[in-house]
């Protein structure tokens, strides 16, 4: 028999060494940006920001356009610096959806002293995406199937609203 487990609620928020670059919206999701819309961005900027959460955390790209090869966004799988680096962004292309391993995610936007008229920057939704309960003997339902977790990815499990199930 499978009975439904409980997923946890995500919650999210994010501190920043540019405030004005932050716009927190609930405590389920949120913006970041290096300017605002219509606005160039700022030459030798460094801002970070610490996104943390209870589930995991997907940032999404929904602007992208910084001086290649000279203007980087840079996102670290943590909390600092130090955190394993996911991707490092630059140009035109907007990144895919990144999704943490664990409940944090870091990004940093740095900017060098060359004139950024032409370039519109970027913006990026975080929100905090559902993790399921699992342990072991436990089974999640992926695309009508039922698997077990050690066949996937971790930050495959819950991305589109799975519901987890328990054998009894």
């Amino acid at each position: 028999m499978l009975s439904l487990i409980n997923s946890i609620a995500p919650v999210v928020n994010s501190t920043s060494t540019c405030p004005n670059q932050t716009v927190d919206l609930t405590t389920i999701d949120g913006i970041i940006q290096s300017n605002k819309l219509g606005q160039l961005y700022e030459n030798n900027m460094d801002c970070q920001w610490n996104i943390t959460s209870n589930a995991w955390v997907e940032l999404t790209f929904d602007r992208f356009d910084t001086e290649l090869y000279d203007d980087y966004v840079t996102v670290y799988d943590g909390t600092s610096l130090s955190s394993p680096v996911i991707g490092r962004f630059s140009g035109s292309s907007r990144p895919l959806p990144l999704i943490s391993s664990g409940k944090n995610l870091f990004v940093r936007f740095t900017t060098d002293a060359a004139q950024n008229r032409q370039y519109k920057g970027f913006r990026a939704i975080y929100r905090g995406k559902k993790r399921c309960i699992l342990n072991d003997g436990k089974y999640v339902q992926y695309k009508g199937k039922l698997i077990l977790p050690r066949l996937m990815n971790h930050a495959q499990l819950c991305i589109n609203s799975l519901v987890c199930f328990s054998s009894n």
